[in-house]
């Protein structure tokens, strides 16, 4: 039970909140300190170290999430410090290194995401990046992945989250050029291919560039200076995809053309080259070089055994 002093002191400090700086020591009670943090949050440096009761400190730094240096780092709890970083994303910097764990650390991205951008980069895991991203809504996601330094959990994030041309844009700007690599900038271009001169350091490979032309059919013919000679003028995936459409209008995937590229044949059926019409075909990449062979077909072969017997009549 508070004695007569106390709530008279109280009653001053809820008037004054600068009085309880000039009060005695002795009279800095637990329950005039707790009224006076209540007033005032930095009140809490005048407090007693016999004052700061639990109830004391949580309601100074829930008001003053930075009062959490005031105390001293042995009496830092992670309930403290979790409720100094949520009123203050600057807190993180007294969160002793004890504290530190995983699953801390996820709890407190958690309930703000934006504290993985207080984090040191040792101190991020992709279990810890997911997390944070996985609280963010999707327009938010591209200002949080600027702070993540992993490839595969930015691919994981565009593959949910990146659905328009827009989204592309803000993405690509977003994404840190360490973590940009081949798989995130076809993803990327795939959904925008206007974005091209924003990604840094990245060569676009055959497979990007076909990746691009089969979204986008008309953006290599509009912009032909965005197709490196390299890719324009070797064999690989997308000169033989473009081959292909062109005599017999397949498009295979990436995979196949690869094979095709290795040395494996493909059979084709009806189809113009050389300004032939081949009724059944073999195409081959033998040393590099390109083979088409007709093959004869028994079908074809009865027809025109019959044609000739009918002329013949």
């Amino acid at each position: 039970m508070m004695t007569a002093r106390e709530n008279e002191d109280i009653q001053v400090v809820k008037q004054d909140n600068s009085f309880f700086e000039t009060l005695p020591e002795e009279r800095k009670t637990e329950a005039v300190s707790f009224e006076a943090v209540k007033a005032e949050p930095s009140n809490f440096v005048f407090v007693p170290p016999d004052s700061r009761s639990e109830r004391v400190k949580q309601e100074a730094i829930s008001r003053d999430g930075l009062l959490i240096s005031s105390i001293e780092e042995r009496e830092r709890t992670f309930p403290l410090c979790k409720a100094a970083i949520k009123e203050s994303p600057l807190a993180y910097e007294y969160l002793p290194t004890k504290l530190k764990t995983e699953n801390n650390l996820i709890e407190l991205v958690t309930d703000n995401p934006f504290i993985l951008c207080k984090l040191k980069e040792y101190e991020k895991t992709e279990k810890l990046c997911r997390a944070a991203l996985a609280a963010l809504p999707d327009n938010l996601k591209p200002d949080l992945l600027v702070h993540v330094p992993f490839s595969d959990v930015c691919f994981e994030t565009l593959q949910t989250s990146c659905k328009s041309k827009a989204d592309a844009a803000m993405y690509a700007i977003s994404i840190p050029d360490k973590v940009m690599n081949e798989n995130i900038a076809s993803f990327l271009l795939e959904k925008n291919p206007f974005i091209y001169s924003t990604l840094k350091d990245i060569s676009l490979s055959p497979k990007t560039c076909l990746a691009i032309e089969r979204a986008h059919p008309d953006y290599f013919i509009n912009n032909p200076s965005a197709l490196p000679m390299e890719v324009r003028e070797s064999a690989n995936v997308f000169t033989l995809s473009r081959m292909l459409e062109r005599i017999c209008g397949q498009k295979l995937p990436v995979e196949q053309l690869e094979k095709i590229l290795n040395g494996e044949p493909l059979i084709m059926k009806n189809f113009t080259y050389g300004g032939k019409h081949i009724y059944n075909g073999v195409m081959q990449v033998r040393d590099k070089q390109l083979f088409i062979v007709p093959k004869k077909d028994k079908e074809h072969e009865k027809k025109e055994t019959q044609k000739k017997k009918h002329l013949k009549l």
